[in-house]
C-alpha cells in the first residue's frame, strides 16, 4: 500500500497494491496496520458504496463534533474528481 500525503493536514491518499495471478486479482482497499502510522487508532464502523452515472455531481458533506466522520473514497472503475474543502478556521489551507 502506498500512502501519499497531500497539501491539507489530515488528508491522505492511499493507493492499494493489486495482487494478480492467472485467476484474476485481489486488492486490499483498507488495512488498519498499514495506515496506523498516518491515521492512528481507528474504529472502522461503516462502509458505503454508491454508483454514479457519467457527469453526476454528488453533494458536499460536512459533519462536526460527535457526528464527525472521516471519508474513504474508492474508485473501482473510471475516474473521479474528488474536491476537498478545508473548513477548519485557523488552518493554513482554510477555504
Amino acid at each position: 500500500m502506498e500512502i501519499l500525503k497531500t497539501g491539507i493536514d489530515g488528508l491522505v491518499q492511499w493507493i492499494p497494491k493489486t495482487f494478480s495471478d492467472q485467476r484474476g486479482w485481489f486488492l486490499e482497499t483498507f488495512k488498519a496496520s498499514a495506515l496506523k502510522p498516518v491515521i492512528g487508532d481507528l474504529t472502522f464502523s461503516q462502509d458505503n458504496v454508491s454508483f454514479s452515472k457519467k457527469n453526476v455531481i454528488r453533494g458536499l458533506h460536512l459533519q462536526r463534533g460527535r457526528s464527525g466522520q472521516a471519508k474513504l473514497v474508492t474508485v473501482l472503475l473510471g475516474k473521479v474528481l474528488d474536491v476537498v474543502v478545508d473548513l477548519r478556521t485557523g488552518s493554513p489551507t482554510f477555504g
